[in-house]
């Protein structure tokens, strides 16, 4: 009885244990200022980094372009997939905590010769005759993994953090997207009117041509006044037609932001829209913290996170893994009597499994672990 309860106090002790490297706080190690300037008067951080900060130019239409963005931008998708996956691989690895159940069913007929004798007035005679044979069985079995190192709960966890910084990831990707989009936005605006203006210098330049060369045939100025303003003219119709080609790049890549083909972009409804409203000008002393709502920072926190438990399941790699497992197996040659007292046998016990050698394999492991 004894030792029943040293062994359960000592299992217990040594599931407790944790084998990951120590959580190191990094802002701890870092002198990080209170706020970013040495004024007393701090913004708070819902005014420094509001959740929809693109509502601030007060433009529906920009409003309509980001919502189609999110809908149909390729990179989300692929980063909202990302997420999914990494929640069902963390849902399967928590698994791995919970008993698990198994059943298997096995039925079998076989035919065959079978000898006998029979006994005659003559004597004992031989004889061969065809037999068939039906088997049914049944098994329920229940295996548990004792989780004594941790290496279960270190994966876990380690999976956890995983998905945790993907969702920081899309986060960040969210804010890249629509930050493009709105760059481009009013990029495409003042592209347009760039081109505006170079068309109306064009035109300004052939009416100077016309004036020019009326008056270089009636001799009042030299051939090199005319030839002088051609150029000029060249170079403005040069001009207009790179203003036009950075517009139409422009299109192209907020095409490909809303997840369209490129060559679809001279279908895309024109943008028009007024430059940006003027901004109340913002007060000194943005709070420090606000780095901690970073998803790019979050996501890294995360990550490391992970790598620690995964350091800490590599070690505890090293130790036994233990398991318990039990079965009722039911087996009968007929189906009516499958669960009947005499058919059924009973099963339990433990299993020991440690590898001996592994060419290195586990340490090796456990030191990518620990650099990462």
């Amino acid at each position: 009885m004894k030792k029943s309860i040293i062994i359960s106090a000592l299992i217990l002790l040594l599931s407790a244990c944790s084998f990951a490297p120590k959580k190191v706080d990094v802002t701890k190690q870092i002198d990080i200022p209170q706020n970013y300037n040495a004024s007393g008067n701090l913004v708070s951080r819902e005014d420094a980094a509001p959740v929809s900060w693109w509502k601030e130019f007060q433009n529906e239409e920009l409003d309509e372009l980001i919502e189609k963005v999110l809908e149909n931008n390729l990179d989300l998708q692929i980063a909202e997939k990302r997420v999914d996956m990494l929640r069902n691989q963390f849902k399967a690895v928590r698994g791995s905590l919970l008993p698990a159940v198994s059943t298997t069913g096995v039925y079998s007929k076989s035919e065959g010769p079978v000898q006998s004798m029979e006994f005659t007035q003559a004597g004992i005679i031989p004889t061969v005759s065809i037999q068939e044979n039906e088997m049914y069985s049944l098994r329920a079995g229940l295996g548990f993994e004792l989780d004594i190192w941790g290496k279960l709960r270190r994966n876990t966890k380690a999976a956890n953090e995983s998905f945790k910084a993907s969702k920081e990831d899309l986060n960040t990707a969210y804010l890249g997207i629509i930050a493009q989009t709105v760059i481009l936005f009013y990029d495409i605006e003042a592209q347009k009117r760039s081109v505006e203006i170079s068309k109306e210098t064009l035109d300004i330049a052939r009416q100077n041509y016309e004036v020019t060369e009326r008056r270089y045939t009636s001799g009042i100025i030299p051939k090199e006044s005319l030839e002088r303003l051609s150029q000029v003219y060249a170079n403005l119709h040069t001009k207009l037609q790179s203003d036009k080609q950075l517009l139409l790049n422009k299109k192209n890549q907020l095409s490909v932001l809303l997840g369209e083909y490129p060559k679809q972009v001279t279908e895309l409804a024109e943008i028009e829209s007024e430059f940006l409203p003027e901004f109340d000008e913002m007060q000194v002393g943005i709070p420090s913290d606000i780095l901690r709502i970073r998803g790019d920072i979050a996501a890294a926190a995360h990550n490391m996170e992970a790598a620690r438990q995964q350091a800490g399941a590599a070690v505890a790699d090293f130790f036994p893994s233990i398991s318990l497992s039990a079965g009722l197996n039911f087996a009968s040659m007929n189906l009516d009597n499958l669960f009947d007292e005499l058919s059924t046998t009973k099963s339990y016990g433990g299993e020991a499994t440690e590898i001996i050698f592994a060419g290195g394999s586990k340490f090796a492991v456990y030191k990518q672990k620990k650099v990462t």
